[in-house]
């Protein structure tokens, strides 16, 4: 088994623990471990571009994906319970990213326009992706057990047309875990539709959350509106 080390809390401190390369905070909105991403991905940006001097678009998105884009993946479920003024920082470091890759031209597009151009998500696309699909492989799967043990499923059962409709419960203990994974995929899983909930396998599940996703934003400000 690989070990991994953890500091001691310090909770006098901004920074209380590092754990397998996050750090977390006191507040658990993981500030600092972002504003270290976005550090690292300014000057990534500076030697990418120097790259991007003789590099066509293939190539770009080669490197791009590598030398930027591998940042934001690295403890996204973890940065994505953070609040809504650091993660849209998050998000514009992103899309800075994104128009590096896309190269000349891209003061003349929108955000999303270059994103569907590259056929690369957004990053609150990524966060909705992997929420759903990391909490239907819990109920599906009824693993991890530490994780699935805290959910409640409901499965109404009425004549009505959601008969059949999944819901799970789950109440965070302390604030600080509101916007957390679990009660954060947990609202998210209860606003799909049925017949998306009520798949009972992995196979193909991907494909099929992400076609949903695409037409799907979930609101940081309101999730229980979704």
């Amino acid at each position: 088994r690989r070990r991994h080390t953890r500091s001691l809390c310090d909770w006098s401190s901004d920074v209380c623990s590092s754990d397998l390369g996050i750090q977390i905070d006191k507040d658990l909105n993981f500030q600092k471990h972002i504003d270290n991403v976005i550090s690292d991905v300014n000057y990534r940006l500076l030697v990418f571009k120097k790259i991007s001097l003789t590099a066509n678009l293939k190539s770009r998105l080669v490197y791009g994906h590598g030398i930027l884009l591998s940042k934001y993946h690295f403890g996204l479920i973890c940065m994505a319970g953070t609040d809504k003024t650091t993660f849209e920082r998050l998000e514009r470091s992103y899309n800075k990213c994104l128009r590096a890759i896309y190269g000349r031209g891209e003061g003349l597009l929108t955000n999303s326009e270059i994103q569907k151009t590259l056929k690369i998500p957004s990053l609150s696309e990524q966060v909705d992706y992997h929420d759903i699909m990391n909490i239907m492989k819990i109920v599906i799967t009824k693993r991890p057990f530490h994780l699935s043990k805290f959910i409640e499923k409901v499965t109404t059962q009425t004549r009505r047309a959601d008969a059949g409709n999944i819901k799970l419960t789950f109440i965070a203990k302390s604030t600080k875990l509101q916007n957390s994974f679990l009660p954060r995929a947990t609202i998210k899983f209860n606003n799909l539709p049925p017949w998306l909930k009520q798949i009972n396998t992995l196979k193909g599940l991907s494909e099929k959350v992400r076609r949903y996703i695409r037409g799907v934003t979930f609101d940081r400000d309101n999730p229980n509106s979704n």
